[in-house]
This record gives C-alpha cells, structure tokens and sequence, in this order.
C-alpha cells in the first residue's frame, strides 16, 4: 500500500504536469475557434447549423479562429442575422444600389483571411472605387463544405430578403459530390471539450477513426496522388490522378457528376427567371490545373456548355490564375487562395463585373 501510495504521489502530478504542458502547447498550435468576448470558452458549440434543406453559418455570430491552420494567424469573423459573412445587409435597397450575391463553397467563404482581405470584399471594394454612380453591395453566401444543391438550396431561403440583381456562383470541381459530414458528428461539446484544446483534439481523433470505418471513405486519401503520379509534366498521369481524387476535384472528370449540375441549374435558372436576377457562373480550379505544364481544363469547357444552356454568364479562372503563379504563389494549398491570390481574382472579377453589370 505505502508503495502504490508513492507511485501515485509521484505519477499522478508528473501526469498532470504533462498533460498541462500538453494543452499550453497545443493553445499555440492548434488552430480551434472561441467567440468574441469570451476568452474562457473555446469555441461556441458549433458556427453551423443545419436548416431542413442543408448547413448555413448560424447568423449573428461573431468568432475569433486563433492559429488558423492555412494562414496562422487569429482570423475575425462576423455571421450577420441572414448568415452571411460580413456586415448587416439594409432591408431596403438604395435607388443606386446593384446587389451581386456570391454563392459558393469555403473558396468563397475564405475562413483563413480577415474580411476585408477575401476577394469577395475586395471586388466590393474595387467595383466602388470606378466612380460609376452606381453603389455595388457585394455579399459574401459562401459556407464550408458544401456543393452546388446546397448552395441554390440557401439561396432559394434567403433571395426575397437580399434582392439581388445578380448571383454569382463560385463553382469548384467537387461541387456535385455530396457535402462533407464529418463535422455534422462532432455533436454537442460538453465541460471537458469546450475548455480543452487536448480533450477536444482526442475526441475529434477518436470520432474521426469510428465515422471512417463506417463510412468507407479514405480521408484525403487522394493527397498521396501529389507524388505517386507525374500530375505536372504527363496529361496522362494527370487524369491518372483526377481519378485517384474521384471522391474530390476529381469528380469533375466523370460523367454522372454533370448530371446533377445541370439538374441544378435547371433550378438555378428557375429562380433567376421568377425574382429577376442575373447568373454568373465562375469556374474555381484546382491548384494542379493551375501548375501543370499543360492545360487540362475538361471540367471548365463542359460547364462552359452547360452555363450557355441555361443562359448564364460564364468565365473561367483558370487561364489567368496560370499566369499569376508563374509570378506569385496564390494558394494556401490545393483550392483555398492565399492573401495574394484572393487579391489577384478581385482584380479579375472586378475588371469582368465591371462589364456585366453595365450592360441592360
């Protein structure tokens, strides 16, 4: 007894020291969300919620990402009561006032730059600045994760209040694969889980193990595809690993995912004819679409086809995105542009919005 008396004397402090050191280690590592005002909770129970007919960003939420995991900085970000990042948007529109909703995914949502550094705020910004008379309202719709269902699902909530003159829809190469649902496991945090960055990094491990056994995915299993295949120099091994990524970017290269794209914008095109908006579609690609030697843009000309058939405007990024990163690097990783690359595409989009929305 004396001797296991002793161990524990020993042990358990020694334990405690560890797991201490741990949870300090991992508050500076570990990106994780907490919100505004409150520097004893970590994060709030969840920055979604989920609506009859999809996810959305809870609305009046203001949130603080420390140590966000792609630019490694604290980002600030405010949810306003429609659920759309960014400020307040007026009930009555401005006699001079052009509305452009931005539909999209995390591209768009941008969670790993401050506001006012997104391309969506900065073609605001720039579309202001040409002194047109006009007051452009740029607003950013984009939430994490989901795809092109999702996304006109929230637009069909939320388009009587917003009125706008013209949806943009930010179209990535997954957009037709049904929406990530891990996050949709996590549940309600309790004590534990809420005050500790460790105890919350284990349960998500642990979670994330369970939901890929029984769901049969390979988590970013695609990512070993970056070396295994000659993706930059040989179209070949490029569509080699497009397959490789089938349940990501790689969607696009097969033939049922333009199925439901055109099924979705069939109601797209339903719901720009009933409350009179215009429909851009942009086409978002990947970063090894951008670095390869060659142009491989199978996905961008089928949807370019697709956007005529359903009368809508349409451009392409990834021509000009390909000679921007001979100059610069634009990513933060394989979809989500970094500070410069957000500042570039506003550039771009503010010169070709410039030309849509001056036209009657």
């Amino acid at each position: 007894m004396k001797k296991f008396t002793k161990f524990l004397v020993i042990t358990v402090p020694v334990i405690i020291l560890i797991l201490i050191v741990v949870e300090i280690y991992l508050r500076f590592t570990v990106s994780y969300i907490k919100p505004v005002g409150f520097t004893f909770e970590l994060q709030p129970d969840s920055i979604y919620i989920q609506t009859p007919i999809g996810k959305r960003l809870r609305p009046n939420t203001k949130i603080i990402t420390e140590n966000q995991f792609h630019s490694n900085r604290d980002i600030l970000m405010s949810i306003n009561s429609l659920g759309f990042r960014g400020p307040e948007i007026p009930l009555k529109k401005a006699d001079n006032e052009y509305r452009i909703l931005v539909i999209g995914d995390s591209i768009t949502w941008q969670e790993d730059l401050n506001d006012e550094e997104t391309w969506v705020r900065l073609t605001e910004s720039y579309l202001n600045q040409t002194k047109s008379g006009t007051l452009f309202r740029v607003i950013n719709a984009g939430v994490g994760d989901i795809g092109t269902k999702e996304e006109i699902d929230n637009l069909s909530l939320t388009v009587d209040q917003v009125q706008p003159d013209l949806v943009f829809l930010q179209w990535y190469l997954n957009d037709s694969r049904p929406p990530w649902g891990f996050t949709q496991e996590l549940g309600y945090r309790g004590f534990l889980r809420r005050y500790s960055v460790l105890a919350d990094v284990i349960y998500r491990q642990l979670l994330l193990k369970k939901w890929l056994t029984e769901t049969g995915i390979i988590w970013s299993g695609w990512g070993s595809g970056v070396d295994k295949y000659n993706w930059k120099t040989s179209r070949e091994d490029f569509l080699k690993f497009a397959n490789y990524a089938g349940h990501d970017w790689g969607s696009a290269w097969t033939d049922d995912s333009w199925k439901i794209i055109r099924d979705e914008f069939a109601r797209l095109q339903a719901l720009s004819q009933k409350n009179q908006f215009k429909v851009i579609i942009a086409a978002f690609p990947v970063i090894f679409q951008v670095q390869a030697d060659f142009v491989e843009d199978t996905p961008q000309r089928i949807l370019a086809e697709i956007s005529k058939e359903h009368q809508f405007y349409y451009t392409d990024l990834l021509p000009y995105l390909r000679i921007k990163e001979k100059e610069q690097n634009l990513f933060f990783d394989y979809a989500h542009l970094n500070e410069v690359g957000s500042l570039f595409v506003a550039e771009f989009l503010t010169q070709y919005l410039q030309n849509i929305t001056s036209q009657k």
